[in-house]
């Protein structure tokens, strides 16, 4: 099974102690051992944890739980972040254990799980609410898209003891995962080989489609291409607002700074002092048009693996070997199709591989 990585580990935990920025007055103060708290380590058959809805509010009276409650969310395919809140209503300090767990897909395989050292004793007041952004990437620190986390709520073990097991009064936790919704179109399902892609793109706003639908199977022009990239780069200012092709001169098209752009940074350079901006992208344009943008890195295999790829002296040569080896462009029964249309699907589909 895939193993649920470690990453945000030390962020669910913080987002519940204070590491980084947070509402409310009180700082978060791990609380120290109880001569009297017994030395408690929780059965590792008890974990069914149930699953948290988005932006749905949950509470639990975690009096007497020394087991602690078990939950779990899934990250979707989007970059959006998710947010972590809590709260209680108890008119008095009280202390809540907070843990954070990896699992495998099926819950099991949790060997490692309770020596973890993300475990905390938090003082919460009545009406405080603490909120913590949790972000998505590949960076340390950060959710993973498509992966399983489960944070635990109460519990007891030797270093730390949740002071309301020794209490007579309920103690009343209120906890919410929060997460905008990734973006839909009526024409991608998430049985597609392209939905992740898809989603991924929608939710960096790099693509958006019409009408509520995607058109995957259509073709991608070649200034939607450029436009696609220039998005992700977060559509930087070109320095120049002069076009240089006798085709792109209207400066208010969706695609002119997104071209202006492309050119200066050699990531375009059209033919005969045209750019074709309507003109079907290639397969092995999109990949070139990539590569530049990564600063025409060297490939490692100069041998090309796919039967229509032989000419070592195209332009697209380089790139398309670049693009196989780090896993942007796999083909298709051997072949890669180089001057085959690149429908919308495949485009967003190379440009997610690239960047994630």
């Amino acid at each position: 099974m895939k193993r649920i990585k470690r990453a945000a580990l030390g962020i669910l935990a913080g987002a519940l102690v204070g590491t980084g920025a947070v509402t409310g007055v009180m700082a978060f103060t791990p609380v120290q051992a109880n001569a009297e708290a017994p030395d408690y380590m929780p059965s590792k058959n008890i974990m069914t944890p149930t699953k948290l809805e988005y932006n749905k509010s949950y509470k639990k009276n975690i009096r007497g739980d020394k087991d602690g409650s078990y939950y779990y969310f899934t990250t979707d395919s989007s970059s959006k972040p998710y947010s972590i809140e809590i709260f209680n209503d108890v008119d008095s300090k009280n202390s809540i254990q907070v843990k954070c767990y990896e699992m495998d897909a099926d819950n099991s395989n949790q060997s490692d799980v309770f020596g973890s050292q993300w475990d905390y004793g938090i003082g919460i007041n009545v009406n405080d609410r603490y909120k913590k952004t949790l972000e998505v990437g590949t960076e340390k620190g950060m959710l993973k898209p498509n992966c399983k986390y489960m944070i635990r709520v109460g519990g007891l073990h030797s270093y730390y003891y949740l002071n309301p097991i020794y209490d007579d009064e309920n103690f009343i936790v209120h906890f919410k995962i929060g997460h905008e919704s990734a973006p839909t179109f009526s024409d991608v399902k998430k049985s597609d080989w392209y939905y992740a892609p898809v989603v991924w793109a929608a939710s960096n706003n790099i693509v958006t489609g019409t009408n509520g639908k995607f058109y995957p199977a259509s073709s991608c022009t070649r200034e939607q291409a450029v436009t696609f990239l220039w998005r992700m780069a977060g559509k930087p200012e070109p320095k120049s607002m002069v076009s240089k092709f006798s085709d792109v001169k209207d400066k208010n098209r969706y695609s002119y700074k997104a071209i202006m752009w492309g050119t200066e940074n050699g990531i375009i350079t059209g033919t005969n002092g045209k750019f074709y901006p309507t003109g079907t992208c290639t397969r092995e344009q999109i990949v070139t048009i990539i590569w530049r943008l990564a600063g025409k890195p060297e490939p490692i295999n100069k041998n090309s693996k796919f039967k229509d790829i032989t000419n070592k002296n195209r332009y697209s040569y380089k790139a398309v070997m670049w693009a196989h080896e780090n896993g942007i462009t796999t083909g298709t029964n051997g072949k890669f199709y180089p001057t085959g249309q690149c429908k919308r699907r495949e485009i967003v589909t190379f440009i997610y591989r690239y960047k994630n």
